[in-house]
């Protein structure tokens, strides 16, 4: 057994762990990375943005280790925070998969806040025995 990065990677930054969850975090950066590939190849892309669609159990796929219901709890985490938007273009109306994109302007204003929560999550720790 590896431990070492050398295969299938999963990223995310600690700032975005500390607020908002590992899980999170991890959700939010794997639909970054479909969202940058939909850009790439210019697909996917309605109503001015692009979007990613993929069922729990596809989500399950990309994220083993990641339940399907914690995914759905991430996932509608994640919505309600305003941090991803859903949608549904699926071609048949009886498809209910939902199609996921980011809020990047509510990611700004999450962005920009990172600092003082940093901050106050230091201090805090400093104050403790």
């Amino acid at each position: 057994m590896k431990i070492l990065i050398r295969g299938r990677v999963v990223q995310f930054t600690i700032e975005a762990a500390v607020k908002l969850g590992v899980w999170e975090a991890i959700a939010l950066q794997q639909l970054e990375y479909w969202l940058q590939k939909h850009e790439e190849n210019g697909t996917n892309y309605h109503h001015g943005r692009y979007w990613n669609y993929f069922s729990v159990d596809e989500w399950h796929k990309q994220l083993p280790f990641i339940s399907g219901k914690t995914i759905e709890r991430t996932l509608k985490h994640l919505r309600d925070l305003g941090l991803v938007v859903v949608g549904n273009y699926n071609l048949k109306k009886s498809d209910q998969t939902l199609w996921y994109s980011i809020d990047y302007e509510a990611i700004g204003k999450f962005e920009k806040a990172l600092p003082q929560i940093v901050a106050m999550i230091h201090t805090d720790k400093k104050r403790k025995p």
